[in-house]
């Protein structure tokens, strides 16, 4: 988000720049980018259908289904294509935007596709991330890293070694369709609750209890805290 014109998006949003999350931050950081993009596909939208000049109202227009096809087919051509990209060069803010769009796309449609469960629609962006990675500074171990983790799953290991890692990744924790998690935030969760417990515990704590009697339970008791209230939990407390 070093991009200035993202800032603008996000002020016209109602996001002041001072309320903006710092990159460390990273769940308000996927929202703020999925909100811009939304709006940036939302104004180009309007521009093909030739109404970014009026005032948005609540009443929302009534498009009949081939004409609204038609109108996402030619937004598409003129902003998302890759002749659109290489069009875009002679025009500096232009070009800015599509590159924006096209970037942001990758990362809210990875967020989408983790958290749907889908596997095979998180790969494909891995192999977007795996070329874009390799001309990005700073980001030494995902240039690394990546192409092995989506060469092995792809194409050295077994088929059926390869479907089970695949299928491994994400989990589903709460149970609730739509909030699969990556398996190592799943685990880092955890680990967040034992040091948690190991620095509340003072002086004399035992790790060895803490992994054999706390980590074993954490899941339990995360079950019954969102659990509705009843009896049974009542009397399992006291």
């Amino acid at each position: 988000m070093d991009d200035l014109g993202v800032w603008r998006y996000l002020d016209a949003l109602g996001i002041a720049p001072e309320k903006v999350i710092q990159k460390k931050d990273y769940t308000k950081m996927i929202v703020h980018m999925e909100q811009v993009h939304e709006a940036t596909v939302w104004q180009c939208l309007r521009t093909v259908i030739g109404i970014e000049n009026n005032i948005v109202e609540e009443k929302l227009l009534v498009i009949a289904s081939d004409k609204w096809n038609e109108i996402i087919e030619t937004c598409y051509n003129r902003f998302c294509s890759p002749e659109a990209r290489e069009e875009s060069e002679k025009n500096a803010s232009l070009n800015n935007l599509l590159i924006h769009m096209q970037d942001f796309s990758t990362v809210v449609e990875a967020n989408r596709a983790m958290k749907a469960g889908d596997v095979g629609r998180l790969i494909n962006i891995w192999k977007m991330w795996v070329f874009m990675t390799q001309s990005l500074p700073g980001l030494t171990h995902y240039s690394a890293y990546l192409p092995r983790l989506v060469l092995f799953i792809t194409e050295i290991l077994p088929p059926s070694l390869a479907k089970l890692i695949r299928h491994t990744l994400l989990v589903l924790p709460s149970g609730r369709p739509g909030h699969f998690v990556a398996k190592d935030f799943f685990l880092e969760n955890y680990n967040y609750w034992l040091k948690h417990f190991y620095t509340r515990g003072g002086m004399g704590t035992q790790v060895d209890r803490l992994k054999t009697l706390y980590s074993s339970n954490i899941p339990l008791v995360s079950d019954l805290m969102n659990a509705p209230i009843t009896g049974q939990i009542y009397s399992f407390f006291f």
